[in-house]
């Protein structure tokens, strides 16, 4: 059965709305006769009077009435489908997903997200954590937008931008000989039984090794965990000292010291990672607000 058509239902709508076939025709641009002809064809299509007209008078019937209340709900969803998608394509609304490792969330990534929100308050983020080597995959795939991982990774398809160089801390419980000193250098622990993160971890603990052996010792490790929490919690547990970035200071936890380390520098980068060939307006909005950040450390006080 032919259905009346969007044009008409404005043309209907604009006749109750202004009671006048003469004011409904200026309003909508057009001229008297092709209205009233749109209105007989409309009333003709659903086999029924919709509007009751005198010399003096226009006024529904009652299944007008029916007619134009929702005709009115039907056209103003029409006008809010437009706008969302106007504004989808335009990135002021929409989603972005993103996901992350445990360095970005205890670091410069909250305030990040924050100043997103902010200043595009329509955009919904999806936002979960990851491991760094896994966020790859499943940026390739679409199932993510944008990454925070470890590291300055360079892959084909790829982009990436650095966020943060951080320097490197000691942390040791707080009976430990080196708890009270004010800095020290690596290869001061180089003796130390090590806590690191699992095979999860791999993109920093491959880094942290690199780096130690740098300064002559490869590090002893005699235990390993999936979180950062396990990982503190072992150390406070006298299993081993870890070394972490500089972000731990921001989740300081009671029974531990954390030491700066004098002689590595900021050597340690987080970066931000995406698809080249991803074109939601969301993501370049948020690359915006991501290049208005300097790759500072991620310690805030």
């Amino acid at each position: 059965m032919p259905k009346p058509t969007i044009r008409q239902l404005q043309m209907f709508v604009e006749v109750i709305r202004c009671r006048s076939f003469r004011k409904a025709a200026e309003c909508l641009n057009t001229s008297q006769p092709a209205l009233s002809r749109g209105m007989k064809e409309l009333e003709a299509l659903l086999g029924t009077l919709l509007i009751s007209r005198t010399t003096r008078s226009v006024s529904p019937t009652e299944a007008g009435k029916e007619f134009f209340s929702r005709a009115t709900h039907l056209l103003g969803e029409l006008d809010e489908l437009v706008d969302a998608t106007n504004a989808v394509a335009a990135g002021k609304r929409g989603r972005l997903k993103l996901t992350y490792m445990d360095f970005a969330i205890i670091g410069r990534l909250p305030y990040i997200i924050r100043q997103f929100k902010e200043g595009h308050p329509d955009i919904l983020l999806d936002v979960q954590y990851s491991v760094s080597q896994d966020q790859f995959p499943m940026i390739d795939q679409g199932l993510v937008d944008i990454g925070f991982v470890s590291g300055e990774p360079s892959r084909n398809g790829f982009s990436s931008r650095v966020v943060t160089k951080e320097s490197l801390l000691a942390v040791v419980p707080e009976n430990h000989a080196l708890a009270k000193r004010g800095s020290i250098s690596l290869g001061e622990l180089s003796e130390e039984n090590f806590v690191t993160g699992d095979h999860r971890w791999v993109m920093y603990t491959d880094k942290l090794s690199s780096i130690c052996n740098q300064h002559g010792f490869e590090p002893r490790v005699v235990q390993t965990g999936f979180t950062r929490d396990e990982i503190l919690s072992f150390v406070l547990a006298g299993i081993g000292i870890t070394v972490y970035p500089e972000c731990i200071t921001n989740v300081p936890r009671p029974g531990l010291h954390y030491i700066p380390i004098s002689d590595v520098g900021r050597s340690i980068v987080s970066s931000a990672i995406w698809k080249n060939s991803n074109a939601n307006p969301a993501l370049l909005l948020f690359l915006e607000q991501l290049s208005k950040a300097d790759h500072g450390p991620s310690k805030f006080d």
